[in-house]
C-alpha cells in the first residue's frame, strides 16, 4: 500500500505535531485530537498513549500508532518532567498500554 504524505510549514503558534496511523484518524478529526490534547493531557509522556486509548473507545478497528511532538512553549513543561533534577535522565516510552525504559 502507498502511504499518504503531506507536507506542511510549521508556523509561529503550532503547539504540537500528531504523526498516526489511519486507526486513529478514522474515528477522530484534527479538531478531536486538538481538543484531547489542549483539554485532557496533562503530561506530556501520556499523550500518545491517551489519544490511542481514545481511537479504542470510539471503535477504531485498526492499528493505532501515535507520536505527538510538543513544539513551542510545551519544550519547558518536557524539560521540567525529564530534564534537570532527575534522578538518571531516564526518558520512558509508552508504546501501546506498556512502558519501556530505555
Amino acid at each position: 500500500s502507498e502511504p499518504e504524505v503531506v507536507a506542511f510549514d510549521l508556523r509561529e503558534g503550532d503547539d504540537f505535531l500528531v504523526l498516526a496511523s489511519d486507526g486513529l484518524w478514522d474515528v477522530m478529526t484534527n479538531e478531536d485530537v486538538r481538543g484531547i490534547l489542549r483539554d485532557t493531557v496533562k503530561n506530556p509522556s501520556m499523550a500518545g498513549q491517551r489519544l490511542a486509548t481514545e481511537a479504542a473507545t470510539r471503535g477504531s478497528g485498526d492499528n493505532v500508532s501515535v507520536l505527538v511532538c510538543f513544539l513551542g512553549e510545551h519544550i519547558e513543561t518536557i524539560e521540567r518532567i525529564f530534564g534537570e533534577g532527575t534522578e538518571a535522565h531516564r526518558i520512558t516510552e509508552t508504546c501501546y498500554g506498556s512502558r519501556r525504559e530505555e
